[in-house]
């Protein structure tokens, strides 16, 4: 049968349970300082030059060394540790392979002659600037930025030359540069729009670098993408990176 000394330790919280006996004379040390410095009775006595020299030559170095050094946790047991030498002899297991992202592709429908000429300008600006940062050897992004930041170029695409310029010559180990790059924006460049009265249902509408200007390019989308093609219209499916590559004479 309980004691009620047992209920009532019991009411305790569990960290103060589980607090270590030498912590709570260190605890009580403390408020018992506290009491001989700030009660009005104990203050001018003599008790509290005793209790404040115990103070600050004992109980502060004693906390301070049980903070840098803690006590070590118990030993495991003969099951733990024959069940250690059983895991430590075992083959390893093979790693898992990653599972293997959708990428879509889309080619642009027949293109006006203006905004033929808007991907053209994008490209050009693009290409002189991944040119500029990996002539530069540019090895961080805050210095890929600082060369990139002039150039007129869309936001999503410049934050993706600031990740894709230190990855060339660090991960690629790359000497120079294809002259076929195509342009990269981060996904937040990811703005689509399906409507069925279209001829070319699904549209992208390309980022330009000034507010307010993006235009919109039909896509000649993989039938069999169709369902992931209406996932990213409806934000069910997340996109990636974005890669605008020239084909033949568009």
């Amino acid at each position: 049968m309980a004691t009620r000394r047992d209920t009532v330790w019991l009411l305790l919280p569990r960290q103060l349970r589980e607090l270590p006996a030498d912590l709570a004379a260190v605890v009580l040390g403390v408020l018992l300082t506290l009491g001989a410095v700030f009660l009005p009775v104990i203050s001018d006595t003599p008790l509290r030059i005793a209790v404040g020299l115990a103070f600050v030559l004992f109980l502060s170095g004693y906390a301070f060394i049980v903070a840098l050094f803690p006590k070590a946790g118990d030993p495991p047991d003969a099951g733990d540790t024959q069940a250690d030498d059983t895991q430590a002899n075992a083959e390893p297991a093979a790693p898992a392979r990653p599972t293997p992202e959708p990428v879509t592709t889309a080619a642009e429908a027949t293109p006006t002659a203006h905004k033929q000429s808007k991907l053209t300008d994008l490209l050009e600006t693009y290409r002189d600037g991944l040119q500029e940062a990996f002539d530069a050897e540019s090895s961080t992004m805050s210095a890929v930025s600082d060369i990139v930041t002039p150039y007129d170029l869309p936001y999503q695409t410049k934050a993706a030359l600031c990740n894709y310029v230190p990855k060339l010559r660090k991960t690629y180990n790359a000497k120079e540069l294809d002259d076929g790059h195509p342009i990269r924006l981060t996904n937040q460049a990811a703005k689509f729009d399906h409507s069925e009265e279209r001829e070319y249902e699904f549209t992208w509408w390309v980022p330009r670098p000034d507010q307010g200007t993006n235009f919109w390019i039909p896509l000649r989308i993989n039938p069999e993408q169709k369902n992931l093609w209406h996932d990213l219209v409806s934000e069910d499916a997340k996109a990636g990176e974005i890669r605008l590559q020239q084909h033949r004479q568009n």
